[in-house]
């Protein structure tokens, strides 16, 4: 009969957290919560009370070269409690307390998968959401050779953990902000412990039990 070897139950555990379907992460993902507070009012544009709020997200995914090299961006943008409907929104590079240039727009961007809605009241307050896939072939970007360049410039930043980035939800006077009515800063977004943890986890201990075992029976 073939022998359980400590070496043999390593290439066990090496081979299940190899298995199709174990999620490895490759690509850091990023959230931000948005408010007015974040916004950083200039004597041009100064500050508006609001009560809009949101939250958005960005994951970096290989969708459409399928070389491991990361070319879109999943964008999910929503927020609530605007004091006008959302004129535009963009994805901003600077630093949480600095305004800064637009990278990526979101507003009037269109394609398969896109999809933006705007409703509410002045009484109850306005929504705005953005989902979608964003790549350099999306309707809004392709084409535009500067639009390309920020994207493919923004991607870079985001691959290599650069948080200087935020939403920002802008609205028309009176009663909005055009330079933005709701920012949310960059954050880098903490995995949840994925398949191929729970099994490293769950696995370390019971290669210890085996360990022990293999000794006492050696000292026996």
């Amino acid at each position: 009969m073939r022998k359980f070897t400590f070496s043999a139950a390593l290439a066990a555990l090496s081979a299940a957290l190899l298995l199709p379907g174990v999620a490895h992460a490759q690509f850091p993902s990023y959230v931000a919560t948005l408010d007015a507070a974040q916004e950083v009012p200039t004597a041009q544009a100064p500050a508006v009370a609001s009560n809009g709020t949101g939250f958005g997200s960005l994951v970096l995914l290989d969708l459409v070269g399928g070389d491991g090299i990361a070319d879109t961006m999943r964008v999910n943008l929503s927020v609530s409690g605007l004091n006008a409907a959302a004129s535009d929104s963009h994805i901003h590079f600077a630093a949480p307390d600095q305004n800064g240039p637009v990278v990526v727009p979101l507003f009037g961007l269109s394609g398969a998968g896109i999809t933006q809605t705007s409703g509410g009241d002045a009484v109850s307050g306005f929504t705005y959401s953005f989902i979608g896939d964003i790549s350099v072939a999306t309707t809004g970007i392709a084409g535009n050779q500067t639009n390309i360049s920020n994207f493919n410039l923004t991607r870079d930043r985001l691959i290599a953990g650069n948080t200087n980035h935020y939403f920002n939800v802008h609205t028309p006077l009176p009663a909005g902000r055009p330079a933005g009515e709701v920012r949310g800063n960059f954050a880098v977004a903490v995995p949840e412990v994925g398949t191929a943890g729970l099994l490293a986890a769950s696995a370390v201990p019971l290669l210890g039990v085996f360990v022990a075992r293999r000794r006492n029976r050696a000292c026996a």
